[in-house]
């Protein structure tokens, strides 16, 4: 088996926290995007993905991929895949 190592490139990302909630709707920790809901009651986010409906809790991160498409990434994974530039 070959391997392969991910080419380097910059991704967006922003972390789910309880600002994201506990503050004035929407405010700075909002991405202004239709497949971005966010859920104040249940503290989650929900987003529409290529692949169907995912769902961010408090934590995770919300990461804008080379197409432009957001997707959720736990933070143990989010720490292991990126780094800060």
């Amino acid at each position: 088996m070959k391997q392969f190592r991910r080419k380097p490139h910059v991704v967006s990302a922003i972390q789910v926290d309880d600002s994201t909630f506990d503050d004035d709707h929407p405010n700075d920790q909002h991405i202004a995007d239709p497949s971005i809901v966010y859920d104040p009651k249940r503290r989650c986010v929900f987003i529409q993905t290529p692949h169907g409906t995912t769902r961010a809790e408090i934590g995770d991160w919300i990461v804008r991929d080379l197409n432009g498409d957001y997707y959720p990434c736990r933070s143990d994974i989010f720490d292991k895949t990126f780094e800060t530039i």
